[in-house]
């Protein structure tokens, strides 16, 4: 997924985002063509972009390990919970993740804010650290 290939339909609020400039924040309002980031800065500040202007953030093993998600080369999360089971799980070799739950089947991961999706998909009340 490219910058220009995100909507608003593809976002959620909550997800973490970066602009051009590589200024990370977290949407928190989400109107047509338009994404509202609070910008994680010494002092927080919000910001309104064009959805075309806001790039994802690349989901990194360092992402993952910060989220206790991952280990050095892969890792495992694993939450049984009625029909579901999630695992997310790379490889050292592999810059993209696939997370793998009954039901829903494998989904690839490129971008924290598709992490982001797939455990609110499974019920799991996780915050995301970047």
């Amino acid at each position: 997924m490219k910058a220009n290939e995100l909507t608003s339909k593809d976002l959620m609020i909550e997800d973490w985002l970066q602009d051009s400039f590589g200024n990370i924040g977290q949407v928190y309002r989400l109107d047509p063509g338009r994404v509202h980031l609070r910008l994680l800065q010494e002092r927080p500040q919000d910001e309104e972009y064009i959805v075309h202007d806001i790039e994802p953030i690349p989901l990194t093993p360092e992402i993952l390990k910060k989220n206790g998600l991952a280990n050095d080369y892969y890792g495992s999360y694993f939450k049984e919970d009625e029909h579901m089971l999630l695992e997310i799980s790379s490889s050292e070799d592999c810059i993209s993740w696939t997370i793998n739950f009954h039901e829903y089947g494998i989904l690839k991961l490129e971008y924290v804010h598709e992490l982001q999706h797939a455990l609110r998909i499974c019920r799991i009340d996780k915050d995301i650290v970047v």
